[in-house]
């Protein structure tokens, strides 16, 4: 849900700009459009309303200008050092309101889609509420209909609260037509509005004039939009105007019955074509004496306003970038040798974040940190630790084949197998083995810590000795499952732990084993990994363990080959095992299409964002 929020938050904010840039341009053509007939003018400013919904959509798919999740574009573009640049506080703040503007924006869309579906509602009640007119006036609209190459049946029907001439329905149209123009208007006149409404059915305009509602209900926010609706209008009455005078060989009458429906403006919104719609003013001087359109100024002002939006709104696309210079400087373990928005930025600025709270990327064979993010905060670690547990087991030489029995004593933390454990089972070392690794049982952890030679205090004993051996200078390991919570580490400890655990040839082969089948009671049961990633083809996967409590969150840590070497991943304290996974494989999909990143290239990064690098 989160993942969705912030891309449609970013999708609403580069629709400010973007359709600020549409209409702009609209405006600007449509100027130099302004002695062109209308029917082209109509075409340029419906096609640029399509495109402003259709650009924040392609926006979206195509994650262009939204924020990826841990990009790696630094890879991409690595031909020299490359630090990370802190993220601006703007963009911090943009962000801590994403769900609060995402939320309004729904709103709006729920309350702008109920005025359309209410106004809908109530052109229906009116349909059904009105009487079937017959005679001349139905048999003149079908005339004109036919004239224009229109088959579909068409009702004329009058109603008394009827305010204004206006048409409605798809498949079946239907004209509505003033009870007290059928008294009050000379029938000549009666007649060029008929021929009007009979325009907008020929040319399907009510079909557009739901698509044009539909857009302008999602983009409801945006000035652009309602100013590109404006001309659609205009320019639509125009054309049913010219098709009317066409069809009764004179536009005086439909002048003269415009000026006289006038007089019964309706105040509300309309969901049909009234006839009285666009410019009436300019429409009837224009049925009465056509003239040159001269150019004024005060008409480009929607082009100079939208210019400035997209030039404010831009902000949000531009590209981030490194920094670029000599040698790289070293990181620093405290600041993750991140700059401050206030260094001047040059070419290339890079902002980076992930879903997970700490993460580091590694080179396996050099160290050298490629990416981190609060690699040095020590956090719970969940089934992580069952590498430890697995290393020391492996050391201690024990026979893999002896009987191992399950007790109560070991089945006292939660299970996450398909199959309850129950005390008294007697398995293989091996088999217990493979049930921590594959599966993540947290009972084959106990078990195996139980049966350490020389027992638990042993047990832990090798591990304190194990864990100064490797440098890990800030590990806390007191549970042989993880399921306490005081088993703690930094992500760069759990790189130096997943490092020290793919030397040992058992554990790479059973944390890269997508199954384990076991015959439990008499029955074979199968126990798929718990990390969905083993068994994925883009994967090359070396090892890795995977980790889950309340505390702890998502974790994952892993080592890969991506582009001809091997890579050390930790993710930690994702809030959803999707998000866990997606931090990965944006990680995967920039590593694959960059090329091998130089020795002494380095980014690191804190809380960041990433903009697309071009």
């Amino acid at each position: 849900m989160m993942i969705w929020t912030e891309t449609l938050g970013w999708m609403l904010l580069h629709a400010v700009w973007q359709v600020a840039l549409i209409a702009g341009l609209a405006a600007v053509l449509l100027a130099g459009m302004r002695n062109r007939h209308p029917r082209s003018r109509y075409a340029l400013a419906l096609i640029a309303l399509l495109a402003c919904w259709l650009v924040p959509v392609a926006t979206v798919l195509s994650g262009w200008g939204v924020p990826q999740v841990l990009s790696m574009d630094a890879w991409a573009a690595i031909g020299s050092p490359v630090s990370a640049v802190a993220e601006p506080g703007w963009m911090r703040s943009l962000r801590a309101w994403m769900p609060a503007l995402v939320c309004g924006w729904l709103a709006g869309v729920l309350l702008m889609g109920s005025r359309v579906v209410i106004g809908l509602w109530w052109l229906r009640r009116l349909v059904r509420q009105s009487s079937a007119l017959q005679g001349e006036l139905s048999s003149y609209v079908r005339s004109q209909l036919h004239k224009l190459g229109e088959r579909r049946a068409v009702r004329v029907l009058a109603h008394p609260q009827v305010t204004a001439m206006l048409t409605t329905g798809l498949l079946k149209p239907v004209i509505l037509v003033p009870s007290s123009l059928l008294t009050g208007m000379d029938p000549q006149m009666l007649q060029a509005l008929l021929a009007h409404e009979a325009a907008h059915i020929s040319r399907w305009d009510y079909l557009f004039l739901l698509l044009q509602q539909g857009i302008q209900t999602c983009l409801f926010f945006h000035p652009g939009v309602w100013w590109l609706c404006r001309q659609i209008d205009k320019e639509r009455e125009l054309i049913a105007d010219d098709i009317a005078r066409q069809l009764t060989g004179d536009g005086r009458q439909l002048a003269l019955a415009l000026q006289q429906l006038d007089q019964w403006q309706l105040a509300a919104q309309q969901h049909g074509l009234a006839a009285h719609g666009g410019d009436l003013l300019s429409r009837i001087r224009r049925l009465v004496r056509p003239e040159q359109q001269h150019l004024r100024w005060r008409t480009l002002a929607p082009a100079f306003v939208s210019v400035m939006l997209a030039l404010a709104g831009g902000g949000l696309w531009q590209p981030a970038v490194a920094e670029r210079g000599g040698s790289p400087a070293p990181l620093q373990r405290e600041s993750a040798a991140v700059r401050t928005a206030d260094a001047a930025p040059a070419k290339n600025t890079i902002y980076v974040d992930t879903h997970s709270s700490h993460a580091l990327v590694m080179d396996e064979a050099s160290g050298q940190v490629l990416l981190e993010k609060a690699a040095d905060t020590v956090v719970p670690m969940a089934s992580i630790s069952k590498l430890m547990t697995a290393m020391l087991v492996l050391d201690s030489g024990s026979a893999q084949d002896q009987m191992l029995t399950a007790d109560a004593t070991d089945l006292r933390d939660p299970n996450v197998l398909p199959m309850k454990l129950k005390a008294g089972m007697s398995l293989s070392r091996a088999d217990w083995l493979a049930l921590m690794l594959i599966p993540s049982s947290n009972q084959a952890a106990n078990v195996l810590a139980r049966h350490f030679p020389g027992g638990e205090k042993a047990f832990y004993a090798a591990a304190q000795r194990k864990m100064q051996a490797l440098g890990m200078r800030s590990m806390q390991f007191v549970s042989p499952s993880g399921v306490d919570e005081a088993n703690a580490a930094s992500a760069r400890d759990i790189a130096l732990l997943l490092k020290a655990a793919a030397s040992y040839p058992d554990i790479r082969r059973l944390t890269t084993t997508p199954e384990l089948v076991l015959n439990l009671q008499g029955k074979p049961q199968t126990f798929w990994h718990s990390n969905q990633l083993v068994g994925d083809r883009d994967w090359q996967l070396t090892v890795t363990k995977t980790g889950y409590s309340r505390k702890a969150g998502r974790c994952l840590s892993m080592m890969t080959s991506l582009n001809g070497r091997r890579v050390l991943i930790v993710l930690m304290h994702a809030d959803s095992a999707e998000q866990r996974t997606d931090d990965a494989r944006q990680i995967l999909q920039q590593l694959q299409k960059s090329p091998v990143l130089p020795q002494g290239a380095t980014m690191a990064t804190q809380t960041l964002t990433t903009m697309p690098v071009s």
